[in-house]
């Protein structure tokens, strides 16, 4: 397999060595974890691989588990040969008095070239809110193709190829793969960077976000979903063969079910 999800897999010895020297000597810091040199901004790859890393403080640092993944699983990804670029999303914890991450933080993903996106902090930050910011790699429209990944999923071998295949027809612009519980996995798939498809996208949080507002808690309608209602004619298969056709299953009011209908109803472009 080309990714496995991963518990807590620490690179102590990254992080041992970035808070035992100073800014000055970190560009002498010569772990196996750190062989990569920032690349100036006009080599920039064609792709990109994304995360997005919310609640994060550093007066708690629980977050920086999740860096040390995608910086494992992107040293295993250059080891193979991939060159496309690697960015993280990241937003800081409301109640956090930091506005971005301490040095330690900014270095061990700077040594590996992993660039940082800053989302404001929202007040009304919740897991809800940081599913849907996984849209936000719509905006990346710099890139051909972007593979998100969920920060406790890691790469352990080159997965490249997917954007070759989809740049040359093999796959469609935009990928998706069904989970065990749902017809859409919020935590890996592959876009086609848009300005128009992160407009709608909004629209359709928007409309179905009024929408709910309108009905009782938990405020989601089963049936019509994020505004397509499946009738008895159509459903989604799940894997042993189960057949739905409602808007049930496990994160379908969140980044999952906004996806599958996005991809399968709404863009039309995209592979499930």
């Amino acid at each position: 397999r080309a990714t496995t999800s991963t518990n807590e897999k620490s690179a102590q010895d990254v992080e041992i060595a970035a808070t035992a020297r100073n800014v000055s000597a970190w560009a002498n810091f010569s772990s196996p974890y750190t062989m990569y040199v920032a690349k100036p901004p006009e080599t920039s790859s064609r792709f990109a691989y994304a995360y997005v890393i919310g609640g994060c403080k550093p007066e708690e640092p629980s977050y920086r588990a999740y860096f040390h993944d995608i910086i494992l699983s992107t040293y295993l990804q250059r080891e193979e040969g991939s060159t496309a670029d690697v960015v993280v999303f990241v937003q800081m914890a409301f109640k956090s008095s930091f506005t971005e991450l301490p040095d330690v933080d900014r270095n061990l993903l700077g040594a590996m070239d992993i660039r940082i996106r800053y989302i404001p902090k929202n007040e009304n930050e919740s897991f809800y809110r940081t599913m849907l910011d996984k849209f936000l790699i719509l905006t990346m429209t710099e890139y051909e193709r972007v593979l998100f990944m969920d920060g406790d999923v890691m790469a352990v071998g080159n997965l490249d190829y997917l954007f070759d295949m989809s740049v040359n027809g093999v796959l469609k612009e935009n990928l998706v793969f069904a989970g065990q519980s749902e017809p859409c996995s919020g935590g890996f798939f592959m876009v086609a960077p848009k300005t128009d498809s992160r407009e709608r996208i909004m629209e359709i949080m928007r409309s179905t976000e009024e929408r709910g507002a309108k009905l009782p808690y938990p405020h989601w309608d089963e049936t019509v979903g994020w505004g397509y209602p499946m009738d008895e004619t159509e459903y989604y298969e799940l894997f042993g063969g189960r057949k739905k056709n409602l808007w049930d299953f496990y994160g379908a009011f969140a980044d999952q079910g906004l996806l599958f209908h996005w991809v399968k109803y709404d863009e039309k472009s995209g592979s499930i």
